[in-house]
């Protein structure tokens, strides 16, 4: 749970919520060239750094090998797996 949000949820207020851990404060720096986002989750936080067309690069570090291995296999997070922005060597 962060601020209140259950996280482990992938209802669309905590979507919204996760993606806004990397949407605001790319959106407040000058120049976010690269984004590094650590504990991947849902993969939506990832999706969000993604999703910003002023980024040129995205790394994302998984701490538990058990999430970085169940997380391929929802679908949803297949677009953000999938995006040419995804680190490569993530997961």
């Amino acid at each position: 749970i962060t601020d209140g949000y259950n996280m482990a949820s992938n209802n669309f207020t905590a979507r919204r919520y996760a993606m806004s851990l990397s949407l605001v404060p790319a959106l407040i720096h000058d120049k976010p060239d690269d984004i590094l986002v650590i504990a991947m989750g849902l993969t939506n936080t990832l999706y969000g750094a993604q999703a910003l067309n002023i980024t040129q690069h995205v790394d994302c570090v998984e701490l538990s090998g058990a999430v970085a291995s169940a997380v391929k296999k929802l679908e949803h997070a297949k677009k953000a797996l999938n995006s040419p922005y995804s680190p490569k060597n993530a997961l």
